[in-house]
């Protein structure tokens, strides 16, 4: 979705873009369906919840650098973790500034 000039302004515009949530290995902090506003950067803080891409797919997740293994971590307590493997595609594509509830626009 095209981010709205309410939410950021004008000039950083580009720089973030609003994608919905799938499945639920993120609650109780985000749903499904939930629309999540990103900010486009490749650095990000401990406590963030990042967007990554991981062998093709897009993943909303905490990431855990250990060492030298990046470890991706829901917040769902039911899902385990997944380990960035050196052959892995792997991407940061995000940093979740903001999620807003299902219903919040319409598609």
């Amino acid at each position: 979705l095209e981010v709205d000039k309410s939410l950021v302004s004008q000039s950083e515009k580009d720089q973030y873009f609003i994608t919905r949530a799938k499945g639920d290995s993120m609650e109780p902090f985000i749903s499904s369906g939930d629309f999540l506003l990103i900010k486009v950067q490749s650095g990000f803080n401990p406590e963030d919840r990042v967007m990554v891409v991981h062998n093709g797919v897009p993943k909303i997740k905490k990431v855990i650098k250990d060492g030298d293994k990046m470890v991706l971590r829901s917040f769902n307590k039911a899902y385990g973790d997944f380990i960035v493997e050196q052959d892995d595609d792997f991407d940061i594509v995000g940093v979740v500034q903001k999620d807003f509830p299902k219903n919040t626009f319409s598609v």
